[in-house]
């Protein structure tokens, strides 16, 4: 386990990067949502690799991504992560996937027990260019996400 890496987490749209991005201000260390970026790179290309083309492409860059993130900021310093590897398993289980491998990999990779989990918020909650969701698909990923931290 490396104490060192702290995970906020929460269902899209809930104020983890406005929470991340004040840690910032204030000289922390944060490494950005792996979801996000793949979105971005996906779309910009017209990759496969996102949930409405094929999610199971999706998940797996995400798993791969985390992973990477996880192995490269080795850090001693406190460092807070956009998301962790077990979030894997709620998008698993959001497309109806084995989430085998995701619990594997999280059981693997361990950041800190302290876990952050933003809470689903309709009055701060939007869409953009990444987030598609509509405000009542996140809570059940809010669910779902909870119930495998606490795991």
């Amino acid at each position: 386990m490396n104490e060192n890496k702290i995970i906020i987490t929460g269902a899209p749209g809930t104020g983890k990067t406005t929470l991340l991005n004040s840690l910032k201000s204030k000289g922390f260390d944060y490494i950005g949502e792996p979801a996000r970026e793949i979105l971005y790179e996906q779309r910009k290309v017209g990759g496969k690799g996102v949930s409405e083309v094929n999610n199971r492409l999706f998940r797996d860059l995400i798993l791969s991504r985390s992973i990477n993130k996880f192995l490269t900021f080795n850090t001693k310093k406190l460092t807070f992560f956009d998301r962790g590897i077990p979030d894997v398993i709620a998008y698993s289980v959001l497309f109806d996937l084995d989430i085998n491998t995701d619990l594997k990999a999280s059981q693997e990779y361990r950041y800190n027990n302290k876990v952050f989990i933003t809470s689903p918020w309709k009055n701060i909650y939007c869409n953009d260019k990444e987030r598609k969701m509509s405000f009542e698909d996140i809570l059940p990923f809010h669910d779902t996400l909870k119930k495998y931290y606490i795991k």
